[in-house]
């Protein structure tokens, strides 16, 4: 069957995260309120796995090859540390991350992540939806915490970038 991820607003207003079908995977390891709400489409089966095997499986990095500007760049991020964060959190780290392996001192006291970064590289690297990737890099940008300048991006203040890591902010 199918399964709908939705965001409820507020004032009431449903917004649609993704539809998953047969295969795909959802879950959450936090207790506390959620973010998203899940609603069956159709029929379906939900199948769980244990916290235990999950937690094994997730204590091994994730390796991904990005194009920067001297050549490609392996990237490893631990699956656990994408795991129990929110969109904007999970992101942050990512992004933080990118800068502390590859980040480039400017002379205005900014950080290049010389790597090009497109959507779906980082959908793959937070394990987060397209709208939930853009949801957060609009609210980093938006706080002048990052920006995109000439396709490139930009870390205005690492030490915000790491509150929104941390759960600060």
């Amino acid at each position: 069957g199918r399964l709908r991820i939705l965001r409820v607003s507020p004032t009431g207003e449903e917004r649609t995260i993704a539809t998953l079908g047969p295969n795909d995977l959802f879950g959450e390891l936090r207790g506390g309120p959620r973010e998203f709400v899940l609603e069956a489409v159709e029929d379906l089966v939900v199948k769980t796995v244990e916290r235990r095997a999950l937690e094994e499986h997730a204590a091994r990095p994730v390796t991904m090859r990005l194009p920067g500007e001297g050549g490609d760049l392996d990237v490893a991020i631990p699956i656990s540390r994408l795991l129990e964060t929110a969109p904007r959190p999970r992101l942050a780290r990512v992004l933080w991350q990118l800068a502390e392996e590859y980040g480039v001192p400017t002379l205005d006291k900014r950080t290049l992540i010389p790597v090009k970064l497109t959507a779906r590289a980082l959908m793959q690297m937070t394990g987060l939806s397209e709208e939930a990737v853009r949801e957060a890099l609009e609210e980093l940008l938006a706080e002048r915490v990052i920006a995109f300048e000439a396709g490139n991006l930009l870390i205005h203040h690492r030490a915000e970038l790491e509150r929104v890591v941390e759960g600060i902010v």
